[in-house]
């Protein structure tokens, strides 16, 4: 190739337009003095070329870092940019040789490349291909609650989530899931198949150990009852001092009654008051006497001391006057009770026996025959129907009477034997009128009357 020249008066010779490479200078014409061979080798500038490109590609988590190089080298300044996906996407204010992304999201996925440009021209870079991963998510969830009660006293906390790995912040338990028994607030780190990790907090853990309110009844009765009291409110386990459990508890004892509430690892107690009443005292019943004959009812009598008193007696008893009457009237022999009661409810009970029997009134007949006179002096009478016989009649009328006891004389003394059947006599001298009075085995007794005519003989 041949190059014109030009020159200066100088000697000095400007060459344009070469390329690098081996030239030979020559020289012709008609004032050439003598041919001056020259040759000369002409460089020119490096090349651009990339020494070292960016990795084929990273996989990171979201919110990590990502720092990619690249090393050139070229005429002059080098200048850099990144492109992401093409080489019309520019990356914002990466213009250096290093690709700075810090806190990436899924969003900054994709494929980067980086454009040298020298005084000469420009390269490109091969392409990082960028990966990321979204961080797994999670949440903790509670249950049975979020509160540790007496019943409740533990609780278990759950990472929802598809990650594989667990820590919890309270001990490292490296388990889905966490027993809770303290309140507070406890954190999990969770990592996936890809390495990413994510913490979540717990619902906050609160603790409630009060138990409801749970009280005993109180209860009055009368002396000698039994009182019955009612445990409420106890969501658990109610212990009375008997060690017995039910909701209710009967006692005869007076005075303060407590009971304890168990529910979980909690417990309270409340107290009942059993209080008496002031009752009766003195409750009796008593018998006017025995039956008999002669008194063939008894009349049976309640006392008590007490305000309001009230009485009914036992079958048998007649009671006149309402249930007011303290008084009731027998006849027949047995056992007799009344219940005494107060204005308050409060009864006693008292009994008294009535003895004896009314029986029968023998059959009194009184006989005799005859008219008195000086011929018939006396006339016997007889008696009949009873064991004992009195005679009555007018004043000096009767001789001589037998009450039907047969008489016997053991030595000193005199006894009188009742045979059986037995008769009365009695002779007498006097006309008038005659009674007997006839006396039963059973002490029931019966009169008889005769009429004796005639006249007495003086």
């Amino acid at each position: 190739m041949a190059v014109p020249l030009t020159g200066d008066a100088g000697g000095v010779l400007s060459l344009t337009g070469l390329a690098a490479g081996a030239y030979t200078l020559s020289m012709s014409g008609s004032c050439v003095a003598q041919a001056l061979p020259f040759t000369a080798t002409l460089n020119g500038p490096a090349a651009l070329s990339l020494t070292s490109g960016p990795v084929a590609g990273s996989g990171v988590c979201a919110g990590g870092a990502v720092s990619v190089s690249v090393s050139a080298g070229g005429t002059g300044t080098l200048s850099y940019q990144w492109y992401k996906n093409t080489l019309s996407s520019p990356v914002m204010s990466q213009t250096a040789a290093t690709l700075t992304l810090p806190n990436v999201t899924t969003a900054d996925a994709g494929s980067y490349s980086v454009v040298i440009t020298d005084n000469c021209g420009s390269a490109t870079s091969t392409a990082f291909s960028l990966t990321v991963n979204p961080l797994p998510s999670v949440t903790v969830t509670a249950a049975p609650s979020t509160t540790l009660t007496c019943a409740n006293p533990s609780l278990t906390l759950t990472a929802q989530t598809s990650a594989t790995a667990f820590a919890w912040s309270s001990d490292g338990n490296t388990n889905q899931t966490l027993p809770v028994s303290q309140s507070g607030v406890y954190s999990v780190t969770v990592t996936d198949g890809n390495g990413c990790t994510a913490t979540a907090n717990g619902p906050s853990i609160s603790q409630n150990l009060s138990l409801p309110g749970f009280s005993v009844s109180n209860a009055l009765v009368c002396p000698g009852s039994r009182a019955t009291l009612l445990a409420t409110g106890c969501p658990g386990a109610v212990r009375w001092p008997d060690n017995s459990t039910a909701n209710s508890f009967t006692t005869t004892q007076a005075g303060p009654i407590t009971a304890t509430c168990t529910v979980g690892s909690c417990s309270t107690t409340a107290t009942g008051t059993v209080s008496l009443q002031p009752g009766l005292a003195g409750a009796s019943l008593q018998a006017s006497g025995g039956l008999s004959c002669a008194q063939p009812s008894v009349v049976l009598t309640a006392t008590a001391i007490g305000s309001g008193l009230s009485y009914s007696f036992s079958a048998g008893a007649v009671q006149s006057g309402g249930s007011v009457v303290n008084r009731a009237t027998v006849s027949v022999a047995g056992s007799y009770s009344v219940l005494i009661s107060d204005a308050n409810g409060c009864t006693a009970t008292a009994t008294a026996s009535v003895t004896g029997a009314v029986g029968t009134p023998p059959n009194a007949l009184l006989l005799g025959s005859g008219t008195l006179n000086c011929t018939t002096p006396t006339l016997t009478l007889t008696a009949v129907g009873g064991s004992r016989y009195s005679f009555s009649g007018p004043a000096g009328g009767i001789v001589s009477q037998s009450d039907g006891r047969e008489r016997v004389v053991i030595g000193d003394y005199v006894l009188f034997r009742t045979p059986i059947p037995t008769v009365g006599t009695a002779v007498v001298s006097k006309p008038g009128r005659y009674v007997v009075v006839v006396t039963g085995a059973d002490g029931c007794t019966a009169t008889a009357t005769i009429d004796v005519t005639g006249t007495e003989c003086r």
